[in-house]
């Protein structure tokens, strides 16, 4: 999997939400890159929407997980957010799901 991933971030022009897309493999590396992201953005205005769009990814169904937890808990992790203020985060879960690489391993 290529661990380059490109962010495009969109904010509406009442500054009330805003969406960051996604392109290319997300995995238990890169993933804390949109963490990243995601806090800059929340730091913009605090208290904004932020919607992961995920459909022009593959994301190893762990870090889809764990993405949806962080969104349900509405925090980052502590290492990329250690004051854990509040990130309203929706992600879609419509991503291209990809294949861990014990999977591939088995499948071989």
């Amino acid at each position: 999997m290529s661990s380059r991933l490109k962010a495009l971030v969109q904010m509406d022009l009442e500054c009330s939400h805003a969406r960051i897309e996604i392109r290319g493999s997300v995995d238990a590396r890169n993933v804390q890159a949109l963490y990243v992201v995601a806090k800059r953005t929340n730091a913009i205005m605090p208290g904004l929407d932020i919607f992961l769009d995920l459909k022009r990814a593959t994301v190893l169904p762990e870090v889809m997980e764990q993405l949806l937890h962080y969104a349900e808990a509405r925090q980052l992790p502590t290492r990329i957010d250690p004051a854990q203020s509040e990130c309203r985060l929706s992600v879609s879960a419509s991503a291209v799901p990809a294949q861990s690489p014990s999977a591939l391993a088995l499948a071989a």
